[in-house]
């Protein structure tokens, strides 16, 4: 009988032990984190400017009013302060006259996040190029863009963006021909949602 009891005892004491190992925090479940990387729409306004050049001549390009910018991409998130905007598809132009200043673009951009700022505020700054085609002279080339603003949210951001797109067109007048360079700027604010 006695050793019944210690017997008894012992399981006891072992069970409290257990009890002890296997707490409340061992059954936990962890929250997901959220991921940086999804879907972005980004809406613009600003104004078109830039230059165009040859046979000698220069001239400056002033848009006539104001001008939109609508992006649409996929952003993949490397860690909380790197991304790659892999694919970006965009286009600007002037809301007055749209069908001669449409610019269509394909990009890829890198973008750097900071630290938190303030209230989950984060500062960023992204640089992209590809490749662009102006509808009217029907003209493509190298196009670039580069932003800087601030994440309100993972979700939310505003920024200021400058973007160009560089074109050649050649022309055919009396008997000559003339090749001019042009390069068509859009420079104003751009707010940004990630899904």
């Amino acid at each position: 009988m006695k050793n019944l009891g210690l017997l008894i005892v012992a399981v006891m004491i072992c069970s409290t032990i257990s009890a002890e190992i296997v707490n409340v925090n061992s059954f936990a479940v962890k929250a997901k984190k959220t991921s940086d990387s999804g879907m972005i729409l980004e809406l613009g306004i600003g104004s078109l400017g830039g230059s165009a050049s040859g046979n000698g001549n220069s001239v400056k390009i002033n848009g006539d009013g104001a001008s939109l910018d609508l992006a649409l991409g996929y952003r993949k998130a490397f860690s909380p302060y790197i991304a790659w905007d892999i694919l970006k598809l965009r286009a600007f132009g002037e809301i007055s006259d749209l069908s001669a200043t449409i610019t269509p673009q394909l990009l890829t951009a890198l973008r750097g996040n900071s630290p938190v700022l303030f209230a989950n505020a984060k500062a960023y700054v992204s640089a992209g190029i590809g490749y662009g085609y102006v509808i009217d002279p029907a003209a493509g080339g190298l196009c670039y863009e580069l932003q800087a603003g601030l994440n309100f949210t993972q979700k939310f951001y505003l920024g200021f963006v400058y973007s160009g797109q560089n074109f050649k067109q050649e022309m055919s007048y009396s008997g000559n021909n003339y090749n001019f360079n042009y390069n068509v700027t859009f420079t104003g604010l751009r707010v940004g949602f990630k899904f």
